[in-house]
């Protein structure tokens, strides 16, 4: 059976990217979601890091692994020393906005085999009409291609923080 699409590679860059320069985080918050990642630890780690954004925490090693031990998740993601090697594979910070993209491109490929898979599922069910079928079938496919146009969006932590630096006297 064949891999799904993933990059583990540029999974650790985008996280080691935010490990190393805590204002990269803002530059992916409307791009990517904790459910991207490929690897379950890995989208743990995301998940703390906007949980310190949100808090205006620094996102390093330090104020992420302490997030993380607060959730009873540092063991689980390999601990301190994971952390550390994420930051060691990093050649820059520079690009995680193409780290990013690689992420997300590759989670929507597996939410389109996803998709896939469940509209082969509404094709073997002759109970339903063709039309509610066809009907569901086109939800579900622009429900996952809608993750892709979805550019314009602003992440809820982006939206708070600016009004926070709005009221900040």
């Amino acid at each position: 059976m064949q891999e799904l699409p993933n990059n583990i590679e540029a999974e650790k860059a985008t996280l080691g990217s935010i490990l190393m320069r805590a204002d990269a985080i803002h530059e992916v918050l409307d791009m990517l979601q904790p459910e991207m990642f490929y690897m379950e630890r890995h989208g743990v780690i995301y998940r703390a890091m906007t949980m310190c954004a949100a808090q205006r925490i620094p996102c390093d090693t330090r104020m992420v692994s302490n997030q993380l031990r607060k959730s009873g998740e540092l063991d689980s993601i390999g601990g301190v020393p994971y952390l550390s090697d994420l930051t060691d594979s990093v050649p820059t910070s520079q690009r995680i906005a193409y780290y990013a993209g690689i992420v997300r491109e590759t989670a929507g490929y597996r939410a389109l085999i996803a998709v896939g898979g469940k509209i082969a599922a509404l094709g073997f069910n002759e109970g339903e009409s063709l039309e509610t079928a066809q009907a569901k079938a086109e939800k579900l496919l622009l429900d996952a291609t809608s993750m892709a146009e979805s550019d314009d969006l602003t992440h809820i932590s982006t939206v708070i923080n600016s009004l926070y630096d709005d009221f900040d006297p």
